[in-house]
């Protein structure tokens, strides 16, 4: 038995009808290619403005070096993009 089957079988005999329904969609949609390309595409983007915006650094040292679209970099905090508390 396929492994998508596995999950099928299970979702079947726990939840009620309206629920399988909705999970049934959740995999289908989560397991698309359509999905995986648009997934792609974002982790790009974040890598991509990662790359142009310095991570970590200081708002102050990045308008002394020149920086533009300030507005944007404030607005969406584009200098701390990978950070995280842990």
């Amino acid at each position: 038995m396929r492994y998508a089957e596995k999950i099928k079988n299970i979702i079947r005999a726990i939840l009620p009808n309206e629920k399988k329904q909705f999970f049934t969609w959740l995999y289908k949609s989560l397991s698309s290619v359509t999905c995986s390309v648009y997934l792609m595409w974002v982790i790009v983007l974040l890598c991509v403005i990662g790359t142009i915006f310095p991570q970590g650094e200081d708002l102050d040292e990045y308008i002394k070096a020149g920086g533009g679209y300030l507005n944007l970099v404030i607005s969406f905090d584009l200098l701390d993009l990978f950070s995280s508390p842990g």
